[in-house]
This record gives structure tokens, sequence and C-alpha cells, in this order.
């Protein structure tokens, strides 16, 4: 899951500094964790990853599902208009991952799914 995680990371912030998307204003973002356990360390992973994507930590962060087991969102926004709608889940089969991403920029979009 790490490696997947830096390399979109980077192929993302490629596309953010080659300007073929403008200003990013918008993620959403839901990532398969490989277990319950690792939820919270995800989501806090993909939350970074937002963050230096908009170059900035978000000024108002929500969070809700904690102690579900089952799933993590944070919703997020920045005093500048940009948002993140970021959810990690825990899936039946242990070690069963995946990442769907969408990145809407101010002259673009980007759109990942593994």
């Amino acid at each position: 899951m790490v490696a997947h995680l830096e390399a979109l990371q980077q192929v993302v912030q490629d596309a953010i500094d080659q300007e073929r998307l403008g200003e990013p204003q918008f993620i959403r973002c839901v990532v398969r964790a490989p277990d319950e356990r690792s939820l919270g360390t995800v989501l806090d992973r993909i939350a970074s990853m937002g963050a230096s994507w908009f170059g900035s930590a978000p000024a108002n962060r929500t969070r809700r599902g904690a102690g579900s087991g089952v799933y993590l969102t944070e919703m997020s926004t920045w005093d500048t208009g940009q948002s993140a709608i970021l959810t990690v889940s825990a899936t039946i089969g242990v070690g069963s991952q995946g990442i769907d991403l969408m990145l809407v920029g101010s002259r673009g979009a980007l759109y990942h799914q593994v």
C-alpha cells in the first residue's frame, strides 16, 4: 500500500508542477486498507498527501467513523476554498487493497484507480 501511495503522490505532484491541472481545488479519494488496524495510518497518509498538493494544512478537518473498525472518513476545507473528502475502508478480504482518486483543478482533472 505504501508503495502505491508514494507512486501516486509523485504522479499527482508532477501533474501539479507541470501545471496540467491548474490550481488543485478538490480531492475525492477512497482507499481500501488491508485491515482495520491500518485505517487511521492510511487516512493520515492520504490527508498528508492532500495537504502537500494544496500547499498547506487544511483550516478545518472533520473525521467520522472512528471506532467502527470498518471505515474512516475525513472532510477537510482550506481557507483558500479548496476541499477534500477522503475515505479509508477495511475490506472483508484481508490484504485486499485499492485506491480511487479524483483531483479536480481549475483547468482539468486527474483520475487514478488501482
